[in-house]
């Protein structure tokens, strides 16, 4: 099966987006594909890089499933910590779309993949309570996806 990456990246109350042309300017989450001979975690900092401009630092596994669109495993990870040249204001576009702020709300209102969406928030939440009650969520958010 082949795989692929989506970040979470939060800011202070948006997340960052990509105004899909594939999908008539749909908001999605940044990701993509994992190349044959990278693993999970470069193709998470490659994929994000190219869309965004985001330069990812401190990130962790925190939900996996089949992409509903295609024959993908896909990896969640949260990246905690990022360096955008600029600040956020400086989010690049890239032949895929526009990297914009959404709120959750709008995020899961817009997107072609609102019922997914809607399950990727919901680990992203369990992952905020393990985290604020663990203060290790590094461990519990790669146990969850079945890495050791």
């Amino acid at each position: 099966m082949n795989k692929s990456v989506i970040a979470i990246i939060p800011t202070q109350d948006k997340f960052v987006a990509i105004l899909s042309r594939k999908f008539s300017r749909l908001p999605v989450l940044p990701g993509g594909k994992v190349e044959s001979s990278e693993s999970l975690e470069q193709a998470l900092l490659r994929e994000t890089f190219k869309k965004t401009g985001i330069t990812c630092v401190k990130y962790f596994p925190i939900y996996e499933q089949k992409d509903p669109s295609n024959n993908f495993l896909c990896t969640v990870f949260v990246v905690k910590e990022y360096i955008l040249l600029g600040g956020d204001n400086y989010l690049k576009s890239s032949n895929e779309g526009a990297a914009i702020l959404l709120s959750k709300e709008e995020l899961l209102t817009r997107s072609p993949y609102k019922e997914w969406y809607v399950e990727m928030f919901n680990m992203y939440n369990y992952y905020l309570i393990s985290e604020k009650r663990n203060k290790t969520c590094g461990r519990l958010a790669t146990k969850r996806v079945g890495y050791y």
